[in-house]
């Protein structure tokens, strides 16, 4: 009799300890095993940041005007070409004749 109760004793208490550390595992480890790796990515961001900076200068830089050279320029001017064309129906016709016309 005294055996089954040093059985069970044992084994309540491997359950207990086997309970105990699944919930450590779940509840604390893990939880800071992936706080560390956010951290580890935060702080490589963080070492990355100045080019990233120099990289969106340069891209603004790109979208102000500045003579003829920048996206923001080029865009104003194909916004011209549009208006002119719509405007003038005719630069379209006497740019280009229909496919089926035969060269004369």
């Amino acid at each position: 009799m005294q055996t089954i109760i040093a059985v069970s004793i044992f084994l309540v208490s491997l359950a207990g300890i086997v309970t105990s550390a699944t919930l450590l595992w779940v509840k604390v480890v893990r939880p800071f095993v992936k706080f560390c790796k956010r951290v580890g990515k935060l702080v490589d961001s963080i070492h990355d940041l100045p080019e990233w900076c120099a990289s969106v200068e340069e891209t603004l830089l790109e979208l102000k005007s500045n003579g003829g050279g920048s996206i923001k320029d080029k865009v104003t001017n194909i916004e011209g070409l549009i208006g002119q064309h719509v405007e003038d129906p005719r630069c379209h016709a006497e740019q280009h004749r229909p496919l089926n016309d035969e060269v004369v």
